[in-house]
């Protein structure tokens, strides 16, 4: 059955399949919040030795990222509920691209510190919207298995993040030593945005039938 929502200022036609993939593509952006938090875990000391970070700094590649998703993630919620989930989400994950590749191409550990920060307010911006979408796309059987298949890609994102961690460093990949796990998520999210405008759609609470 398809219906009709308004999805960011735009009508377009909602049915289960549509819904889905719309799903699919902001799940990507809760697997790389995932993934970035656990990499840099494993990477940390190449990162410390390479651009020769303090303690503290390197606590605050970790913990300055936490902190600053932890504040915003809320004000992120709000701003989706305001002006679009997907458009947030979209905003989001450019923001976290830039920063990403900011982060791939620091010189010293002040100003990865500084990348990360604003890494992390991409990620404040993306991860709620995935649990504003899985409320608002599903009625209330399909609404628990998406939150189910958020926890299953965010338990996704944590393992890889620490297995390409340790592979990678190891690997050493053309030469780029840490940088290339930053790098990593250029694709991952430059493919979601290109996939962004074909499934950006929010349908209404209605339940689906049964």
């Amino acid at each position: 059955m398809t219906k009709s929502s308004p999805v960011s200022g735009l009508l377009v036609p909602v049915a289960g399949p549509r819904r889905w993939a719309g799903f699919a593509v902001a799940l990507s952006g809760t697997f790389l919040a995932n993934v970035t938090v656990f990499i840099v875990v494993v990477a940390l000391p190449s990162i410390g030795s390479q651009l020769g970070a303090s303690g503290a700094q390197q606590q605050l590649i970790l913990a300055g990222y936490e902190l600053v998703y932890a504040i915003g993630v809320v004000p992120g919620g709000r701003l989706g509920d305001a002006f679009g989930q997907f458009r947030v989400f979209g905003a989001g994950m450019g923001l976290f691209i830039v920063a990403s590749a900011g982060c791939a191409l620091a010189p010293s550990a002040t100003l990865l510190v500084g990348a990360r920060l604003v890494q992390a307010a991409g990620t404040a911006l993306i991860v709620p919207q995935v649990y504003s979408l899985a409320r608002t796309l599903f009625g209330s059987r399909e609404r628990a298995r998406a939150f189910a298949l958020a926890g299953v890609v965010m338990g996704a994102g944590a393992i890889a993040g620490q297995a390409l961690g340790g592979l990678l460093i190891s690997v050493d990949p053309f030469g780029m030593g840490w940088r290339v796990i930053f790098w990593l998520n250029l694709p991952v999210g430059a493919a979601a945005l290109a996939l962004l405008p074909a499934v950006a759609v929010r349908a209404r609470r209605a339940a689906s039938p049964g």
